[in-house]
């Protein structure tokens, strides 16, 4: 029994150096807790950019508009004489009086 216990003891001896302690494991801790908060705030900036210059690239002018398309029937008046003496007068129904 006492072979065993004395076997044991040197087990621990030589493995209890090489354990983390408090400090090393606070240590370690906060490395971790500085380097998520710098890849988030790198994350948060790399899409930032990206998004603003997705966004610059976008046109906010409106399309110019086409001007109007005006037809011209030969044979007939344009402009504002056609309405008041062209087809239009000849499709007005008659009154008769």
């Amino acid at each position: 029994m006492e072979h065993r216990l004395t076997a044991l003891e040197t087990r621990l001896d030589t493995v209890l150096p090489t354990l983390a302690t408090k400090a090393d494991i606070a240590s370690i801790e906060s490395k971790i807790v500085k380097w998520v908060a710098g890849i988030g705030i790198a994350t948060v900036t790399v899409i930032i950019s990206v998004l603003s210059f997705l966004f610059s690239r976008i046109d906010h002018e409106p399309p110019p508009q086409q001007p109007p398309i005006i037809i011209n029937i030969p044979g007939q008046l344009s402009g504002a004489a056609s309405v008041s003496g062209g087809a239009e007068a000849h499709l007005a129904p008659k009154r008769r009086e």
